[in-house]
């Protein structure tokens, strides 16, 4: 692997990726040009991930490296990276020294379609992990209501914030119609559905329209990609999103540590509760096939060694807990907050590989999971292949 002189560091490409993700990156003026028209940017479809806000200003949605490496952009002044351009092309710096060439990936063309009653279609999906679209069902959580909502979560706020960016809540026609069109582009062939907390299991029964209206739209007898929804008590609601079409599905935990969970997490602990978040994955990795079954984890909460302990056991149920380093996020309960340092999350990503390889997971099963692409996980199971 490619090593690169950063501030007198000698760090592979993983290293500097661990920094850029949990650090954040600036960005020069000259930099600027063509985001948004020739070059994707960022559209905060369901959260907003950098360390500063920037209501009127175009960011690229991510930056590429040398060896293909995919990083999302996330904002920071304070960040001694700083992405230039010269003479035409980008590069990274730290500290005004140039460290390693970067590209921006080109915007979709979908993104200036509208659906038939005249929506853009940037506001009901985004392009996310390269091949991947991104659907927020609805940019609402019921948790805020009561103050319940999860600590580290900005999904109103980022709504309030970037309101032009998409529309709240979206129907199954729009989901179906945008992903059927971005299929026929050739940039997306999985679909990425979440969204907050809506009373009454009302999500379940919306999900299932929606696999109808996609499978209908693009002709296929089932839906690629993930649903990620909150754990259903009741049991037969997982075969219900099996037997719709759904490949594979996430309920996300958020932290391992029951104690923590019921802190952080207050409207998921009172109304659904870490036993019942078990129950509801053990269950669906009982019926879907190895690798579909996921759980999303802010890493960064929580200890390391009760992370990996949760990981290790998911593992063998067939579940895969996907580590998400966890970003203070501006307007969440949290925001001010500091989370572990770069080579923390890179360890944690490192110890996890090797939990996956004990149980026969390939980076194919990353492959087939949106947004996977994006986190530190994928490429050091890449690496080992």
């Amino acid at each position: 692997m490619k090593e690169y002189q950063v501030n007198g560091r000698t760090l592979s490409a993983l290293e500097i990726k661990a920094e850029l993700l949990i650090d954040g990156i600036n960005i020069d003026t000259s930099a600027f040009s063509g985001v948004g028209e020739q070059y994707k940017e960022q559209i905060h479809g369901v959260f907003d991930f950098d360390l500063e806000s920037h209501e009127h200003q175009k960011l690229p949605a991510e930056i590429i490296l040398e060896d293909g490496m995919l990083v999302p952009f996330k904002k920071s002044s304070a960040s001694p990276y700083l992405v230039k351009r010269n003479n035409g092309s980008l590069f990274l710096e730290y500290n005004g020294k140039y460290v390693l060439d970067v590209k921006y990936n080109n915007r979709p063309g979908f993104y200036d379609k509208k659906t038939a009653d005249d929506i853009l279609m940037s506001q009901i999906g985004q392009n996310v992990s390269k091949d991947a679209l991104i659907v927020a069902y609805s940019n609402y959580c019921d948790y805020y209501k009561t103050s319940e909502e999860c600590w580290f979560c900005n999904l109103v706020h980022t709504k309030k914030t970037y309101n032009e960016d998409v529309i709240g809540l979206k129907t199954p026609s729009h989901i179906a119609e945008t992903f059927q069109v971005a299929i026929e582009e050739g940039v997306v062939d999985k679909l990425l559905l979440t969204g907050g907390m809506h009373p009454n299991g009302k999500e379940h029964e919306y999900y299932i329209d929606v696999a109808k209206e996609v499978k209908e739209h693009t002709g296929n007898d089932h839906v690629p990609g993930t649903v990620v929804i909150s754990a259903p008590t009741d049991l037969k609601k997982i075969e219900n999103l099996k037997k719709a079409g759904f490949d594979s599905v996430a309920f996300n935990l958020e932290v391992w540590d029951r104690n923590l969970f019921a802190g952080i997490c207050p409207g998921k602990s009172r109304t659904i509760g870490w036993e019942n978040y078990c129950k509801a994955l053990e269950y669906a990795g009982s019926i879907f096939e190895h690798g579909k079954v996921r759980s999303m984890f802010v890493s960064g909460l929580e200890s390391k060694d009760s992370f990996l302990r949760g990981a290790e056991y998911l593992a063998s149920k067939n579940v895969l807990a996907f580590p998400m380093p966890w970003t203070p996020n501006s307007g969440s309960k949290l925001e001010g907050h500091r989370t572990p340092q770069p080579s923390w999350h890179l360890n944690l990503g490192r110890k996890l590989v090797d939990i996956w390889q004990q149980y026969d997971y390939t980076v194919d099963h990353l492959k087939e999971l949106p947004l996977s692409r994006n986190y530190l996980y994928f490429d050091e199971m890449a690496g080992r292949t």
